[in-house]
């Protein structure tokens, strides 16, 4: 018998002696495997949930921005009554007072 064959021999039988040793380590990595599969997919539906949940407050802040910029708008316009109001208040006071100089 050859030196290779006798080699093979002794890694087959320290392969067959190491059988339930290896046997079990793997069922434990396939069960890790399974666990680490399943929290991924736990993770990844988490992932989505909040992806969702940032569009949608996306959108809502979207919406809040166009109010806003529309209360903005409105308070220009209101602003430039109230100039005009107090700009027409100065010229009646004004010319009550006129009236009243010139009265006496």
């Amino acid at each position: 018998m050859s030196f290779e064959k006798v080699d093979q021999y002794i890694k087959e039988l320290e392969a067959i002696k190491n059988y339930d040793k290896v046997k079990n380590e793997n069922t434990l990595l396939l069960t890790k495997v399974r666990e680490l599969e399943s929290k991924l997919s736990s993770e990844r539906r988490k992932v989505e949930e909040l992806l969702q949940m940032s569009k949608s407050l996306e959108d809502e802040i979207k919406v809040k921005n166009k109010e806003i910029e529309s209360l903005r708008s409105e308070v220009r316009v209101r602003d430039e009554k109230i100039k005009k109001l107090e700009e027409e208040l100065n010229n009646l006071v004004s010319r009550v007072r006129e009236l009243e100089e010139s009265k006496h």
